[in-house]
């Protein structure tokens, strides 16, 4: 078991992480990755400090938009198994935590005219919008967050949810589409509420 364990250790530190941080453009301390990530398209990535990517970690950018940019704060936390798609911009801001299973994607992907999409022509560029997850928001299990979403401050995201609309600074939602089912968790943990 520890020389498996040693050998893995060797190639992350020898082989998956140097060959990520050379598709990044700028990585801080402490980058720890379990996984090589997979990474494709034009996309412009940024790494703060002590950021984990633990387990596959995928990101695609498009080609609709001159360098399309995935931005990570510090002490970003990344489950195993999430995505994202980027043609435009999405930020994760310090200290979020997302789970595995989850997606982020800031278009639809194609466009909503049936004849445009059998045509095989990608969607309108005023149809993508940016997504930013505000400091110290969790992302649950599973949780889909799609195009133009500002998910607030301290805010949870329930496992499995769809969130199609902004999510209020410390409050809860939950469901498809997502709903918001805590005001603010500051006050619920106090038991005010």
């Amino acid at each position: 078991f520890a020389l498996r364990e040693l050998f893995w250790k060797l190639i992350r530190f020898f082989y998956w992480g140097p060959v990520f941080k050379a598709r990044c453009e700028s990585v801080g301390k402490n980058l720890m990755i379990t996984l090589l990530p997979h990474v494709s398209g034009p996309l412009r990535l940024y790494l703060g400090d002590n950021v984990h990517l633990n387990g596959f970690f995928g990101a695609t950018g498009s080609r609709m938009f001159d360098n399309p940019i995935l931005r990570f704060g510090n002490d970003v936390h990344v489950g195993h198994m999430v995505q994202f798609v980027v043609n435009k911009e999405i930020v994760i801001e310090d200290g979020v935590k997302i789970a595995s299973n989850c997606s982020f994607a800031d278009t639809d992907g194609h466009p909503l005219d049936p004849q445009r999409r059998a045509n095989d022509e990608p969607p309108e560029p005023d149809s993508v919008k940016p997504i930013r997850i505000c400091r110290n928001a969790w992302i649950g299990n599973g949780a889909r967050v799609l195009k133009g979403v500002t998910v607030g401050e301290g805010a949870v995201v329930a496992a499995d949810a769809v969130v199609v609309k902004d999510v209020p600074a410390f409050s809860v939602v939950a469901g498809n589409p997502a709903r918001v089912v805590v005001e603010d968790v500051r006050l619920k943990a106090a038991g005010v509420l």
